[in-house]
């Protein structure tokens, strides 16, 4: 799995050395959880920072997204890892995208029923933003269009579990 995801990291980074500066657009966020317990001390029961960033690239007929965030916490444990990584390709009557991606299907307030694609890293104590709960999987997903029919073919070689 790190090797799909290396040699799909390489191939992000190879599109968007060609792009100019103006074509890529860097955001992100940098996110501080604290949580004390009303003891005489003042003990922290979690304290978290968080550093997300996205640089993405839009071409004439594609884009690319790369997504790395770092999650420190208070046991000095440090966490760099991808969330996605993926380059979309957009033809006459379908897009592909390839490489490491969060796959939705439909959305709900708290509840995931039908969101079954992409695994869910519940392990927090406090409930993190769902863009955070999805895992990336390394998949391809074609979305091919007849009429005003959408037709999803998604291919995942690797399988994720939750």
């Amino acid at each position: 799995m790190k090797k799909i995801t290396t040699i799909s990291l390489a191939i992000l980074l190879v599109v968007i050395s060609h792009a100019s500066a103006s074509d890529i657009s860097l955001y992100g966020s940098l996110r501080t959880y604290i949580g004390v317990l009303p003891t005489q001390n003042f003990d922290y029961a979690i304290m978290q920072d968080t550093f997300d960033l996205s640089i993405e690239y839009y071409g004439n007929n594609s884009a690319v997204l790369i997504n790395p965030y770092m999650n420190y916490n208070d046991d000095n444990k440090l966490e760099v890892n991808l969330r996605e990584a993926y380059i979309d390709l957009y033809l006459e009557k379908a897009d592909v995208h390839i490489g490491k991606q969060q796959i939705i299907w439909g959305k709900s307030d708290g509840v995931f029923i039908t969101d079954v694609v992409s695994p869910k890293n519940l392990e927090e104590f406090l409930l993190p933003d769902f863009n955070e709960i999805r895992l990336g999987i390394t998949a391809i997903k074609a979305d091919y269009y007849i009429d005003s029919a959408t037709y999803e073919l998604i291919w995942v070689p690797i399988f994720t579990p939750n």
